[in-house]
C-alpha cells in the first residue's frame, strides 16, 4: 500500500502551479546598505584595535604619566609656551626690553603670574624640597628640541626672582642659546675660561663683582669672570668659543675648580649642557655637579632615549634628581591641586612656600 501511495503521488498530474515566477527588477545580491553598515562597523572595530595596538607599542612620552611609568621621578609639567606668546607678543620670539633683546620665553621674568611661571616654581620647590637639595644643577635632555635651554635659564631666573645669587653656566659650547635668551653676548666665556685665555675678560660695566679674579680660592684660573644680567642675583657665564674639544675642555681640573668655587660663591649654580645623544659633555660635567635632571618634550620625545640619557648620566656616577617634561598641553589641569598633589612629594610647607613667592613678587 505504502509503495502505491508513493507511485501515485509522484505522477505530474499531482504538481500544481502556486505563484509564476518573474524577473526582478533590482539584484538580491549584493546588498548594498547591509554591506555599508557591516563594511562601517568592521572598519571601526579595526580601527579601535590598532589605535590600541599602536599605543601599547609606542614609545612616545606623551603625558606626565608615562614618565612615572617608566619608574623616574616627576619635577613637573611645564605648560606649551605658545598660547601665551602668541596671545602677548604676537607670536615673536624676541621682543625690546630696557633696550635689551630678550626671548619671549622668559617667563619668569615677563608673566611672573602666569601658569608656566607657577609650574616653574613648583619644579625648583620640587628640588629644593629634598633632604638633599642640590647647590649644584645640571639640565640636560636625551635629544635636541627639547627645551633643556629654556628650561635652564627659566629655572634660574626663577630662583634669583626668589631672592638667591644664582649663577648660570652655559656649558654647550656646540650650539649655545642662553646668551641669545638674555640679550647678552656669546663671549668671552667658559671656553676662554677653561683654556686659560688673558683675553677671558668682560667688557667695563659688564663684570660681575662676586667672581672677578677670586672665582678659584688659589688663583689657578686665569681671569675668571661672569656676566650681570637684567636680573638682581642672577649671573651668567656664557659658552665662549670653543677652540678645543668641549667635552676634553671640560673635563678638566679647570672645570671641576670652576664648580667649586661657583658652590662658594652663589646660592644655586645652574649648568646647561648639550643633549646626552649628540655629546658626552653633560656626561663628562655630571659627576661634577650635585644633581642633574633631564627634560623631556611631550610627544616628542621617546622613552627610549630618555632611559638612555639617564643610563649614561648614573654611569657617570651622575645624580639623576628627575625629569622635567616640558610644553605639556593638559588644558590647565595641571594646575588643579588635587591633580598636581598625586605627582608632586610636597608638604604643608608648599603653602608657605607659595605665599612666600607671591609677597616677594609683590
Amino acid at each position: 500500500l505504502q509503495k502505491l501511495t508513493v507511485a501515485r503521488e509522484s505522477e505530474l498530474g499531482y504538481v500544481s502551479i502556486v505563484r509564476s515566477a518573474f524577473v526582478p527588477s533590482a539584484p538580491v545580491r549584493p546588498d548594498l546598505l547591509q554591506n555599508v553598515v557591516l563594511g562601517l562597523l568592521l572598519g571601526l572595530g579595526f580601527g579601535i584595535g590598532l589605535a590600541f595596538l599602536r599605543a601599547s607599542m609606542s614609545t612616545r612620552i606623551r603625558k606626565p604619566e608615562d614618565v612615572l611609568h617608566q619608574g623616574y621621578h616627576l619635577l613637573g609639567a611645564i605648560p606649551s609656551m605658545a598660547p601665551e606668546i602668541q596671545r602677548d607678543y604676537d607670536g615673536r620670539s624676541f621682543i625690546d626690553v630696557d633696550n635689551r633683546t630678550l626671548s619671549t620665553r622668559l617667563m619668569p621674568l615677563l608673566n611672573p603670574w602666569s601658569s608656566v611661571t607657577e609650574n616653574y616654581r613648583l619644579v625648583r620647590a620640587n628640588i629644593q624640597a629634598r633632604d638633599d637639595a642640590p647647590d649644584t644643577l645640571l639640565v640636560t635632555s636625551a635629544r635636541q628640541g627639547e627645551g633643556k635651554t629654556v628650561t635652564a635659564v627659566n629655572y634660574a631666573l626663577t630662583a634669583a626672582l626668589s631672592g638667591d645669587r644664582v649663577l648660570l653656566i652655559d656649558a654647550d659650547m656646540r650650539k649655545p642659546t642662553a646668551h641669545n635668551a638674555l640679550g647678552m653676548p656669546r663671549g668671552p666665556g667658559l671656553s676662554d675660561m677653561l683654556a686659560g685665555s688673558d683675553e677671558a675678560r668682560a667688557p667695563s660695566g659688564h663684570e660681575s663683582r662676586e667672581l672677578s679674579g677670586e672665582l678659584t680660592d688659589d688663583g689657578s684660573a686665569a681671569s675668571p669672570f661672569c656676566w650681570r644680567t637684567p636680573v638682581e642675583g642672577l649671573h651668567f657665564v656664557p659658552a665662549g668659543e670653543a677652540t678645543d674639544a668641549p667635552a676634553r675642555t671640560l673635563d678638566s681640573d679647570s672645570m671641576q675648580d670652576l664648580v667649586d668655587a661657583a658652590r662658594k660663591h652663589f646660592d644655586e649654580v645652574v649648568i646647561d649642557t648639550p643633549p646626552t645623544q649628540a655629546a658626552s659633555d653633560a656626561v663628562v660635567i655630571g659627576s661634577q655637579t650635585d644633581a642633574s635632571a633631564v627634560v623631556v618634550s611631550e610627544a616628542d620625545s621617546d622613552a627610549r632615549a630618555l632611559q638612555s640619557a639617564v643610563r649614561s648620566l648614573r654611569s657617570a656616577r651622575a645624580h639623576v634628581v628627575g625629569v622635567v617634561v616640558n610644553r605639556f598641553s593638559g588644558d590647565g589641569a595641571w594646575e588643579d591641586a588635587a591633580f598636581a598633589s598625586s605627582y608632586y612629594d610636597y608638604d604643608d610647607d608648599y603653602a608657605d612656600y607659595r605665599l612666600a613667592a607671591s609677597e616677594h613678587a609683590e
